[in-house]
């Protein structure tokens, strides 16, 4: 880097950052706006699943449900 690119991108004249680092800044925004899509996705979706699962009467029926839905957490049998 020359003494003239420094002095102008602290100057704020100049671009401090090449191609390829803004490239790759640009590239991580989007990586994060997209995973945080992808979250949001995930949430709505169980959100979703929770209503209907909280219409079942059944207590039994339910926990087995949520069972299905979050994966197995253990080995017991569900308790009333």
């Amino acid at each position: 880097m020359t003494d003239s690119v420094i002095v102008d991108s602290l100057l704020g004249q100049g671009e401090a950052l090449d191609c390829y680092n803004k490239e790759m800044q640009q590239a991580n925004v989007e990586k994060t706006m997209l995973a945080n899509l992808e979250m949001e996705k995930n949430i709505d979706l169980l959100q979703k699943a929770k209503e209907i699962i909280d219409q079942i009467g059944d207590p039994i029926a339910k926990a087995e449900a949520y069972k299905n839905m979050l994966g197995k957490c253990c080995d017991q049998e569900p308790t009333v």
